[in-house]
C-alpha cells in the first residue's frame, strides 16, 4: 500500500503544481485543465480503490478468529474486492468518461 499512497501523493502534488504554474498563462490553460482533470480522475479512482482494499482487509482480518465464517466470507470478499478494482480500472479509460461522471455525481 505504501507504493500506492506514494503515487497518489505525487499525483496530488502534480495537480497543484499545474494549477499554480498555469494560472497566468491563458494559452496553455485548456491543455493544463485537461491534464489536471485526468490526474484528478486517477486520484479519485485510486482513493476509491484504496478504500475498497482497506475495507476488504479489515473485514478479512475481523473474520480470521471466526473459523466457521472465514472460509465462506474470504472468497466472496476477495472476489468483490477484485471486481470493484477491475471496474475502477475500466472507469480510468478515456472512453468511459460518461460513466465516470455519473459515479462522481452519485457521490
Amino acid at each position: 500500500y505504501s507504493w500506492d499512497i506514494t503515487i497518489l501523493l505525487l499525483y496530488i502534488c502534480k495537480v497543484r503544481q499545474i494549477h499554480k504554474k498555469n494560472e497566468h498563462i491563458q494559452k496553455k490553460k485548456e491543455i493544463a485543465d485537461k491534464i489536471k482533470f485526468i490526474l484528478l480522475k486517477i486520484t479519485i479512482l485510486t482513493l476509491f480503490w484504496e478504500l475498497d482494499s482497506f475495507i476488504a482487509s479489515m473485514v478479512y482480518f475481523g473474520t480470521l478468529y471466526y473459523t466457521n465464517i472465514n472460509p465462506i466470507v474470504s472468497p466472496i470478499l476477495w472476489s468483490v474486492d477484485y471486481f470493484i478494482g477491475a471496474q475502477l480500472v475500466v472507469l480510468m479509460m478515456e472512453h468511459n468518461h460518461e460513466k465516470y461522471l455519473k459515479l462522481v455525481k452519485v457521490l
